[in-house]
């Protein structure tokens, strides 16, 4: 098994640069990992391409599974990109083809979410493809409830939330499925979401305003 420093822990990823994430992967991990999230390819346009909270997943799927690739793979892979380059047939010198060869800029290094740990779980977490169930809070950051499992009147519990943890198809805002995929069984946290990750300018309609950070506090109570 190939040891690898990880320069993150499996809850501090989602706060890091997501292309530096990607950097990272693709100079470590094993090409069946990095075809699996489709995170194969130039590190710009896969940066550009590939979603925060898929690439999260796909760290924790290596941290978890040790999925590093032996240096005999990655002397492989790297010479198999470099026969692929000199493949690739030559862009013709016209205005419009030197216009799309100019790269674009980066994407803002935005975090998906932000996490205060209130209570340690058990140290079972969940993959993407679970089912999980959670207990929540939402609130604005005036602490206007939104959303929550407690009934706020009576502070009762209600059933929990059930979903699937499905990254390319979430049920959940993008910073929440992120989150829960750092979370173990029975852990609590404060997590904290940026606009762009959460509702985005479109909000919810009477009860998220546009362009909201939000706030959740998370139990995760088990992985169906």
């Amino acid at each position: 098994m190939t040891h690898v420093a990880s320069p993150w822990s499996a809850d501090a990823a989602g706060t890091a640069s997501k292309k530096d994430v990607i950097e990272f992967l693709q100079a470590h991990a094993t090409l069946a990992l990095l075809q699996r999230h489709k995170l194969v390819g130039k590190l710009a346009n896969v940066a550009k391409n590939a979603k925060g909270s898929a690439v999260v997943a796909a760290y924790v799927e290596a941290l978890e599974a040790s999925a590093w690739a032996t240096e005999e793979e990655r002397k492989a892979a790297r010479a198999s990109d470099a026969q692929a380059a000199a493949e690739k047939p030559a862009v013709a010198h016209t205005p419009a083809a030197a216009a799309a060869a100019v790269p674009e800029p980066d994407m803002p290094k935005a975090q998906l979410f932000r996490k205060r740990l209130i209570k340690k779980g058990r140290g079972t977490f969940p993959r993407a493809g679970d089912k999980v169930q959670v207990h929540y809070t939402g609130r604005l950051q005036d602490g206007t409830v939104f959303d929550s499992t407690t009934d706020v009147k009576t502070g009762k519990r209600k059933q929990p939330l059930v979903f699937k943890v499905d990254l390319a198809h979430p049920a959940v805002i993008a910073g929440w499925d992120a989150a829960v995929l750092t979370m173990s069984v029975g852990e609590s946290a404060e997590v904290t979401i940026p606009p762009e990750a959460a509702d985005g300018r479109k909000g919810v309609p009477g009860l998220v305003p546009s362009d909201s950070r939000v706030i959740f506090d998370v139990e995760l109570v088990n992985i169906l």
